[in-house]
């Protein structure tokens, strides 16, 4: 059992300082596996028309289940499948077309040696990434791309400067893939709906503005009064004045409200139109949320009226835009 010691007694930071030199100084001779094999093994991966597999043990797998999902959000579908797995009937998920990737530092690992034969079996291509390119793996793949020996930062040789290694090489790969099959931003956000750039480049006005039956809506003939109290029904501070072909005429704010109440009108004998502002900013719905953000600041509005050909659809508005985490 590990002997227990105090926090004080122990500097992590130069630890921590020495093993990133460490690794890093380890990491520096990577750009020499950048070469011929790692060209050769580019090549069968743009010739794909199945999916990229890809495998590993221990450490090795958790590299080979990363790096899957690399691929699969770059644009070059993927998934990992463990050997052992793979021996009980997993094989079964591969297919005519599919690409395997074997990641294993020693290239020995029983686990994958015994599924050689039935991945050739199979006429299946597979790419070994590994330390030994004379090891078993390494001899029968279609392409080798070998990680020269590292000094690990654990002197109990625990696998972490190797592993490094192996998820650069394999990004550097994935990543040249998506290069090579110019693989664009907008690519990458369809596959990221969830995430922030998804929502830049696919949200639409649509999608986040507030449907025009959440919002008070008066003809022009209305009266003050009447159009405060659809203020008060629909919980929103502003109305859409609408002229009898039921299109867009004018707005009346909150902020008109405020003024008005400092002079003596007759609220309910006043007709809105009299009061309302023309002056209303008008977006496509079709338009991307991010656009719509962009007018906004520019004409210096809160919010854009959402219609097609002046017929009123919703608002956007500005708040909303910034909740979903659009800047």
């Amino acid at each position: 059992m590990f002997k227990n010691i105090t926090v004080s007694t122990f500097d992590f930071i130069t630890s921590g300082k020495e093993i990133l030199s460490l690794e890093l100084k380890n990491l520096k001779h990577l750009h020499q596996c950048i070469n011929q094999n790692f060209q050769k093994a580019g090549e069968i991966l743009l010739n794909c028309s199945g999916k990229i597999v890809t495998m590993g043990v221990g450490k090795s797998g958790h590299i080979a289940k990363k790096l899957a999902a690399t691929f699969s959000s770059t644009g070059n579908p993927s998934f990992f499948i463990h050997p052992n797995e793979a021996s009980h009937g997993d094989l079964g998920m591969l297919s005519s077309g599919d690409i395997i990737i074997a990641f294993s530092k020693s290239g020995e690992s029983n686990e994958i040696i015994i599924l050689i034969s039935f991945i050739k079996h199979l006429n299946i291509p597979y790419i070994c990434i590994t330390e030994n390119p004379l090891s078993t793996v390494a001899k029968s793949a279609n392409a080798v791309i070998c990680i020269h020996k590292t000094q690990e930062a654990f002197n109990l040789d625990a696998p972490t400067t190797s592993t490094t290694a192996a998820l650069i090489i394999g990004d550097a790969l994935a990543i040249s893939l998506s290069r090579a099959k110019n693989f664009n931003v907008k690519d990458f956000s369809f596959f990221h709906p969830g995430g922030l750039l998804g929502k830049k480049l696919l949200m639409r006005v649509h999608d986040i503005m507030r449907a025009k039956n959440k919002i008070p809506i008066v003809n022009w003939t209305c009266s003050i009064f009447n159009a405060i109290i659809e203020i008060a029904k629909k919980n929103f501070g502003t109305v859409v004045v609408l002229n009898d072909h039921k299109k867009i005429l004018g707005i009346f704010t909150s902020k008109i409200l405020v003024n008005l109440s400092k002079s003596d009108l007759d609220f309910k004998h006043t007709s809105i139109n009299t009061v309302m502002t023309s002056e209303f900013k008008i977006i496509n719905p079709n338009i991307l949320v991010s656009e719509a953000l962009e007018e906004m600041k520019f004409s210096n509005v809160k919010f854009l009226l959402v219609a097609i050909n002046n017929y009123l659809l919703g608002i956007i508005r500005m708040r909303d835009i910034l909740h979903i985490g659009i800047s």
